[in-house]
């Protein structure tokens, strides 16, 4: 089980996966998993195909309680927009091409109005995907605006996409709804190019209509991160501290190239 599903196209550098071990019974499958995360992650990977490597391994006993969605209490994501006037070429699966400079003040304003607050976003969900859904409220921890890249100090992602003009967003929430993050993204997009009004997208939210965008592309999206309480290691603990081996399950964090 994952801990969080993703669209076609979408990214994940923070993907975390469980299994439960306890229906296989062949001692050989024991013996060879008996062994330390390192060589669990490595045995692992040799049998995964190349665009998927796990980077961490847990080893958590069932005992725990542990369930990889309920103890999951917040997820990261990151959404890379090119504003350079020439289309991207090596990371062109990897952000938005809208071929045009971003007014981030507007952007960053309308994006502090929604941090902190327990918000019905159906107006920026998948509108096929809202007829299953009963609880839509969602509560946003962070939702960050920045420019990104070309600097040799920056993080991993800004390495990537180095020489380029490009606009980060970050937004972290209890939970998202299906498409919520694109469409939020393609919402501060249209307002910073003054082509949407702040006021209608809060016109929307409050009557639950769509807001009047585009879904935005699905390859710019990066799932950077999943935030478990306990994290991971304290569970893994657990297991460390004589607990029943014989009923386990594992956990693994998974970095995805789609």
């Amino acid at each position: 089980m994952a801990v969080s599903r993703t669209d076609t196209g979408v990214h994940a550098v923070g993907m975390v996966v469980a299994f439960d071990d306890t229906d296989i019974k062949s001692k050989e499958y024991r013996d060879q998993y008996s062994r330390t995360n390192d060589e669990l992650r490595r045995a692992i990977n040799t049998r995964l195909p190349r665009d998927v490597a796990i980077t961490e391994t847990y080893i958590i006993p069932n005992t725990a309680g542990f369930d990889i969605r309920e103890h999951c209490i917040a997820k990261t994501y990151c959404y890379f927009i090119s504003t350079d006037c020439v289309r991207p070429v090596f990371d062109r699966g990897r952000c938005w091409h809208v071929k045009e400079a971003l007014e981030l003040h507007p952007m960053k304003e309308f994006a502090a109005s929604l941090v902190g607050r327990s918000i019905d976003f159906s107006a920026m969900a998948c509108t096929t995907s809202l007829a299953s859904i009963t609880n839509r409220v969602c509560k946003l921890q962070e939702l960050r605006i920045e420019r990104a890249g070309g600097d040799e100090n920056n993080s991993w992602s800004d390495l990537f996409f180095a020489q380029r003009k490009l606009v980060k967003i970050t937004v972290t929430a209890d939970r998202f709804l299906h498409n919520m993050v694109r469409i939020l993204v393609s919402t501060l997009v249209q307002i910073g190019r003054r082509k949407l009004n702040p006021s209608e997208a809060h016109r929307a939210l409050n009557t639950g209509q769509r807001v009047p965008v585009e879904t935005a592309p699905a390859g710019g999206l990066t799932l950077v991160k999943a935030h478990f309480d306990p994290p991971l290691h304290q569970w893994e603990r657990q297991t460390l501290n004589g607990n029943n081996e014989k009923s386990r399950g594992e956990s693994s964090k998974v970095q995805e190239y789609p």
